[in-house]
């Protein structure tokens, strides 16, 4: 699993690219420094190859956050860094 986020830093709408080698269901999470969460998406289905996913950062505050990509038994398959100018 290839993973890249950008703009960097994002001024609301952050995009995380994820290409994968094979269909897989997972939820995305947006946590705070804190681990307070800030935004989150339900159990989706992505499919070999390219996927984006859209990340709505308008309301929050500019600082770091962190993103977490789990699978239906909460395992934590990736995660990483959004900045938020």
């Amino acid at each position: 699993m290839e993973i890249s986020v950008y703009p960097v830093p994002t001024n609301g709408l952050a995009t995380i690219s994820i290409k994968m080698p094979n269909t897989i269901s997972f939820a995305t999470s947006i946590y705070d420094m804190s681990g307070k969460l800030v935004y989150a998406t339900e159990m989706n289905g992505y499919v070999a190859g390219q996927n984006l996913i859209n990340v709505p950062l308008h309301n929050v505050s500019s600082g770091n956050y962190f993103y977490a990509l789990t699978d239906k038994d909460g395992n934590l398959l990736a995660s990483g860094k959004i900045v938020k100018r």
